[in-house]
């Protein structure tokens, strides 16, 4: 896991090495434990900043080199089952000098070329340059795990793993767009999966893409990867189903356990990070696995005292149940307006919550010398994870379905709200239910239904608002409502975005984290599920609770109610951010600025007066904020 970058000057002109340098280093805290950086031809640099994690030693320093391939890679990631390709290409002839995975990649990229791609196991953004073609390819993994943003005009290509190492790109202009900036504001999820970002002409290669030139060649974007093209057959039986998907996650777990540095498990007390450390702890109960640490005990949990956030009652059952340790990371209060303001300004973007809540947990985790995270990212986007999904599942049933299914989506809805919540939602729900059958066999129901606008029609909203914006990488407007949600989610909406937070908070530390969820073998078969299997039985995430029986807590096995690990912003602005938040809202950089419509920041202000938000009030008002202080910073 590192830190890559690159510049061709496709012009003729002289790349200045200096330049590729202060590029790289602007990325040191994604690599802090070594550089390289190499100039060819005069005009093409390949820069790296390095996280050793797989052999350690100078040996395995990039950018790296193949002799006689004429080959060169700069490569931020991990191909998981580097080892078993590691043997067959051995047996293939080629011989290695290193105990990395860099070296298996370009190996298998001299000996398969593009087909290289669908045998690796992991998480990748990488650039390769052959030298003997003069051809160079940037590539990304199938689900855009790691980041790779680039520039691209007629005479520069430059290409990092943030976007602010662009601030440092000498004789560079970083403007930000201010219609993708007001769109990213009205929705922080909107940008990250369609390749955008809030400035202008600096895109994101698209999870599943490879941009492969010469010379003065246009850089297009192509596809190597498409989810709708990889479902698999799977077993009749919902029993044999939920075997298979046991099976597939521990040797998912495993293939991630390999590291020659310290592992440990970001825990929330959810489902989803409580099943990976669960997983970790089975696994260890059996023998450690080759190139895996034995030290894995440790669990970092982000804990919000007072406050509906915090989730230290469920991160203990299950730590207890592992028998491991767990350290958890409280905020310090006192110093919270200037870890705002530099957490944001590292960020880069707009969030819906402050990055801090999240970056917090993974500066605990180098502090304790930790270099590698074994999370529970990628599970609520594919298995209808979150409430408003299951929202939309019985909305769609109460107009379109039976009663019975309506019924039986609304327990799994109520489940996942407070239990103090429940009994008031219930009646709001059973009321809107029963409205609803009695609308359906209207005739002003039917002739609504007749005229409605179709999905493909919604989702291009946003894309015709803004003409020069790219397609989605997927069209899935064929989909029926539940197949087409998750894809949605996982693919171009909720998830591009949360991979791109949790790559900066963790990264800004010098941490990797590893998803064993996002094992394409894993996403393959959930995508090939039925919609019973995934939700049912009163649950969300149906299979992976019914796979992990025995291996994790009951408690929270069974748990539904969903917090998350997001900042307790309304508390932070009544509390350690008040007075923080007025200097800002009375500056004339925000009204100059126009984020908010006059009507809206008087009521910001008197909210901050008050210090009694509401979620949803606290949520705009940090949105706001936070472009506030990306522009401020620049």
């Amino acid at each position: 896991m590192c830190g890559i970058a690159g510049i061709w000057k496709r012009d003729g002109d002289t790349l200045n090495r200096e330049t590729l340098v202060r590029f790289t280093d602007s990325l040191q805290h994604r690599g802090p434990n070594g550089s390289g950086y190499e100039v060819f031809d005069s005009c093409l640099g390949l820069g790296h900043r390095r996280l050793s994690i797989l052999d350690i030693s100078l040996k395995a320093a990039q950018p790296m080199t193949v002799q006689g391939t004429g080959l060169h890679i700069s490569y931020n990631g991990e191909v998981f089952n580097f080892l078993e390709l590691k043997d067959e290409l051995n047996g293939l002839g080629h011989n290695f000098n290193t105990e990395s995975d860099t070296e298996v990649i370009l190996a298998a990229y001299a000996e398969w070329g593009m087909d290289a791609f669908h045998k690796f196991n992991g998480m990748w953004a990488m650039a390769i340059w052959n030298e003997s073609t003069q051809e160079l390819l940037l590539c990304r993994d199938r689900f855009g795990i790691k980041p790779l943003y680039y520039w691209a005009d007629e005479g520069l290509l430059a290409w990092a793993s943030e976007t602010k190492a662009f601030d440092h790109l000498d004789d560079f202009q970083l403007d930000i767009d201010e219609q993708l900036l007001h769109l990213c504001m009205a929705d922080p999820y909107a940008l990250e999966g369609k390749g955008h970002t809030i400035y202008s002409g600096l895109k994101q290669l698209l999870p599943g893409h490879y941009i492969r030139i010469r010379g003065n060649e246009r850089a297009e974007q192509k596809r190597w990867y498409n989810i709708l093209h990889s479902t698999i057959a799977v077993p009749k039986t919902y029993e044999d189903q939920v075997e298979q998907f046991r099976s597939l996650f521990k040797e998912a777990c495993k293939l991630r356990m390999r590291s020659d540095v310290t592992l440990a498990t970001a825990l929330s007390g959810g489902v989803d990070s409580t099943a990976v450390y669960s997983m970790i702890h089975s696994i260890m109960q059996e023998g450690t696995p080759h190139r895996s640490p034995e030290d894995w005990q440790k669990a970092f949990v982000a804990v919000f005292p007072g406050t509906d956030k915090d989730e230290r009652p469920y991160a203990e059952q299950a730590v207890a149940h592992t028998g491991g340790h767990a350290l958890y990371v409280e905020q310090n209060l006192s110093s919270l307006p200037e870890r705002i303001i530099r957490s944001t300004h590292a960020f880069h973007s707009v969030s819906s919550t402050p990055i801090l809540a999240l970056t917090g947990v993974y500066e605990a985790m180098n502090e304790a010398g930790v270099t590698v995270s074994l999370d529970g990212h990628g599970v609520d986007e594919m298995l209808y994870g979150y409430r408003d999904m299951v929202y939309k599942g019985m909305d769609f049933h109460k107009w379109h379905g039976k009663k019975e299914d309506t019924l039986g989506t609304m327990e799994v809805l109520l489940g996942m709200y407070a239990p103090e919540q429940r009994e008031e939602k219930r009646v709001a729900l059973l009321n809107d239910i029963e409205s609803a059958f009695k609308q359906r066999g209207s005739l002003s129901h039917k002739v609504k239904q007749l005229f409605s606008s179709d999905r493909g029609k919604v989702e291009r909203g946003i894309t015709d608002m803004i003409p020069s914006m790219s397609r989605d990488a997927h069209d899935f407007s064929h989909m029926d409502t539940f197949e087409h949600m998750v894809h949605h989610e996982f693919f171009i909406r909720t998830l591009p975005s949360l991979l791109r937070n949790y790559d900066l908070a963790s990264m800004m530390n010098s941490v990797e984290i590893r998803m064993p969820f996002m094992d394409y073998r894993m996403v393959e078969l959930v995508f090939s599920l039925p919609y019973s299997s995934k939700l049912g039985g009163g649950y969300t995430k149906r299979i992976l609770r019914d796979a992990m029986k025995e291996i994790m807590p009951e408690s929270i096995r069974t748990r539904t109610f969903k917090v998350g690990l997001a900042a307790p912003t309304k508390e932070w602005f009544g509390g350690a951010l008040k007075e923080f938040l007025g200097d800002e809202l009375e500056s004339s950089g925000f009204r100059d600025n126009a984020l908010l419509e006059a009507k809206e920041l008087d009521q910001m202000k008197s909210l901050q007066a008050s210090g009694q938000w509401t979620d949803q009030e606290a949520t705009r008002m940090w949105i706001a904020l936070n472009a506030h202080l990306i522009r401020k910073g620049r």
